[in-house]
């Protein structure tokens, strides 16, 4: 994690590790897999992104996520939706 603090522009620290209640991060895979997740859900994705923005290249990270959320949420999201559909149609059909 990083435990330091960084000056905001109103002179204000801002506790990096408190962001989340310390959970999402990229220093491990778990907290990995929780973050990428939690952006193909679109939850709070956006803090992350101008977090991540302060902390290295802004365009870099600005294409990292518009393909992230463009194939994770856009796409795998409604896939997973598209089979679970499906599965219930041929459930549904079975019993009738």
């Amino acid at each position: 994690h990083m435990s330091e603090s960084r000056s905001a522009g109103n002179d204000e620290a801002v506790q990096v590790e408190a962001f989340m209640f310390g959970l999402l991060h990229f220093d491990h895979l778990p907290g990995a897999f929780l973050l990428i997740f939690q952006s193909f859900t679109l939850e709070g994705w956006v803090d992350v992104m101008y977090l991540l923005q302060d902390a290295d290249s802004y365009w870099l990270v600005t294409i990292y996520f518009f393909v992230l959320v463009l194939v994770g949420n856009f796409f795998l999201v409604n896939i997973t939706l598209a089979i679970v559909w499906d599965a219930f149609l041929s459930t549904k059909e079975a019993v009738l």
